[in-house]
């Protein structure tokens, strides 16, 4: 995090910095110090920090979370309000996976949905691809079921809150069923791996390039 000395406190927003990365992204943040930044904020975490986009003065238009991705420690992880510069920010980490950068290819990497003990990986970021065997509805959520047994196999929920608001061009829950798909989001352990959806860019169809 960075504090301005006004006071106010700015995290980079959209992205998930691994703790491998951690003293990387400490030596970008203490270089800024005494530097005029400029940032963007849209919204506050549970801490009531700024979630920001802080453009360095050495990097013209680049944002602080797009040099962080493009040196492939850390990747994007979209917030549950609108994250700007997404559609670029994940250009950007596709580059760097492409070329492993950084942590890809070890830290970061794509994961399968039918890969045993997904869970045991809780509390770091999860890139999982599969195809969707089934979706399942309550009042309150939607499900991803990537395999029948759902105290087992990963999921991923939907607030229907959530989905209900995702607008046109979204993936529609109800749809997914069948499809193959790359979901990316904080992977939990409870039945299994689950991942919650909160923001549309979590889940990427990807079964139209096979």
């Amino acid at each position: 995090m960075l504090v301005t000395a006004s006071g106010l406190t700015l995290v980079p927003g959209g992205i998930f910095v691994p703790p491998a990365a951690e003293a990387a992204l400490a030596a970008r943040l203490s270089d800024l110090i005494g530097q005029t930044v400029g940032y963007e904020i849209y919204g506050h975490d549970r801490y009531g920090h700024a979630l920001a986009q802080i453009f360095p003065s050495r990097s013209g238009d680049r944002s602080l979370s797009a040099e962080i991705v493009a040196a492939g420690q850390g990747a994007v992880l979209p917030d549950a309000i609108e994250t700007p510069c997404l559609p670029e920010l994940l250009r950007i980490e596709g580059e760097a996976r492409a070329a492993s950068r950084g942590l890809w290819g070890s830290v970061l990497r794509i994961r399968q949905a039918a890969e045993p003990k997904l869970a045991t990986h809780a509390g770091t970021l999860g890139l999982i691809e599969g195809r969707v065997l089934s979706v399942g509805n309550t009042t309150t959520n939607h499900y991803l079921n990537f395999g029948r047994n759902w105290a087992l196999d990963f999921t991923v929920m939907i607030p229907v809150r959530d989905a209900g608001s995702w607008g046109a061009g979204a993936p529609v829950p109800e749809e997914l069923a069948g499809r193959k798909v790359r979901v990316r989001g904080l992977l939990e352990e409870w039945n299994g791996a689950l991942i919650r959806a909160w923001h549309p860019a979590q889940i990427e169809r990807i079964d139209d390039r096979d």
